[in-house]
C-alpha cells in the first residue's frame, strides 16, 4: 500500500508540474505564438507531395537575406561542419511552440553581436509532424514569414524528415524544444541546452552566450 500510495503521488507530481518545452503533442492550430498571421500557416494551394515541391518552394523562399533550406537529417550535419573554425549555434524551433518563438529574438540579437567575433548561429525548424496539416510544402510560408519578421539573416533549416524521426536518439536526440546546439570550433558538440526545472526557456541563452564567450576566448 505505501508503494502504491507513493507512486500516486509521483503521479500527482508529473501531471501538475509546470511545462516548460513542447513536445509534438503539445502543438496547436496557432502559428507563431500569433507572431505570424494563422491563415498563412496552413496554405491551402500548396502541393502536399513530391521532393521536387519541396525544392521549387525552397527555391522561391529566399527574401532579400533570409531564407530557409529544407533538409534531412545529414544535411544539416552538413551544415553545421561547413561552419567548422567557427563556434557554432544551433537553434531548435517550430511555430507552434510558444517559449520556441519567444526565445528566437536571442538567436538574433546573438548573431548580430557575435557573428563578426566568429560565432555562426543556425536555426532548424521542427514543424514538420508527419501529417497532412505539418508537411514542409504546408508548413514553410509560416516558418519563413516569421524568420523575415526576425530579420534572421543567417542559415535557417526546415527539417524534411518528421519530428520524431528528427529528435530519434540517433540524430539530434532531443525530447523537446525550444533546445539549443553549441559546437565549438573544432565541430564537437559541447553543450545540449533545454528547458528544465533549473533552467526555465527564459534563461537558456544567458547561459548559450556565457558558453559561447568561454569557446570564443573572449569576454562579453
Amino acid at each position: 500500500m505505501r508503494f502504491f500510495r507513493s507512486n500516486l503521488v509521483g503521479l500527482a507530481l508529473t501531471l501538475t508540474a509546470p511545462c516548460v518545452g513542447c513536445s509534438p503533442d503539445s502543438a496547436d492550430s496557432q502559428s507563431a505564438g500569433g507572431n505570424v498571421n494563422s491563415s498563412s500557416s496552413v496554405p491551402t494551394d500548396s502541393s502536399r507531395h513530391g521532393t521536387p515541391d519541396v525544392a521549387e518552394t525552397a527555391a522561391n523562399s529566399d527574401v532579400g537575406s533570409v531564407s530557409v533550406q529544407p533538409v534531412d537529417f545529414d544535411g544539416y550535419r552538413a551544415v553545421v561542419t561547413k561552419h567548422r573554425g567557427r563556434v557554432v549555434v544551433v537553434d531548435l524551433w517550430a511555430t507552434w511552440c510558444i517559449p520556441c518563438v519567444q526565445n528566437f529574438p536571442h538567436l538574433v540579437e546573438m548573431h548580430e553581436k557575435y557573428a563578426s567575433r566568429g560565432v555562426a548561429c543556425v536555426s532548424l525548424s521542427l514543424d514538420n509532424l508527419g501529417s497532412e496539416e505539418t508537411t514542409v510544402e504546408r508548413m514553410l510560408p509560416a516558418v519563413r514569414e516569421f524568420l523575415i519578421k526576425q530579420s534572421a539573416a543567417f542559415d535557417n533549416l526546415i527539417a524534411t524528415q518528421p519530428f520524431d524521426e528528427m529528435a530519434a536518439a540517433d540524430k539530434l536526440g532531443v525530447g523537446q524544444i525550444p533546445a539549443v546546439f553549441v559546437f565549438n570550433k573544432s565541430g564537437e558538440q559541447m553543450r545540449l541546452f533545454t528547458p528544465g526545472p533549473d533552467l526555465p526557456p527564459a534563461k537558456m541563452y544567458a547561459e548559450v552566450e556565457s558558453l559561447v564567450v568561454e569557446l570564443l576566448g573572449e569576454s562579453k
